[in-house]
């Protein structure tokens, strides 16, 4: 039998979705909508509703009460030298993530 979370406890979206993965059901369906390209697009032309200027992401994520989807890189910055040539191999070097990729014994040619 599935464990449910007690409905009486405050639960957040990060808590709902570590529950439905490890087969217990949250107390609410967990929602993640893609506020990412809305948000980008809205930031870079500054045309952000005034309560949420100067908000993150995530930060706007928490205030509206949704999950926020942080596995997409940030594409709006703009890595520089091999960074962005390593972006066609599908090779992020961008400050969210906790890792950094290094290349040894690889010859470079670009053209």
């Amino acid at each position: 039998m599935k464990r449910c979370l007690n409905p009486g406890l405050t639960v957040n979206n990060r808590e709902r979705i570590l529950a439905a993965i490890g087969g217990e059901v949250p107390d609410r369906l967990p929602w993640v909508p893609r506020l990412d390209f809305w948000y980008r697009a809205q930031a870079y032309l500054g045309i952000l509703p005034k309560e949420l200027r100067g908000l993150t992401l995530i930060e706007l994520a928490d205030r509206l009460g949704v999950g926020a989807d942080a596995v997409i890189p940030d594409a709006s910055e703009c890595p520089t030298g091999t960074e962005m040539l390593d972006r066609a191999l599908g090779i992020f070097q961008t400050p969210v993530i906790p890792y950094r990729v290094t290349l040894e014994g690889v010859e470079r040619s670009v053209t």
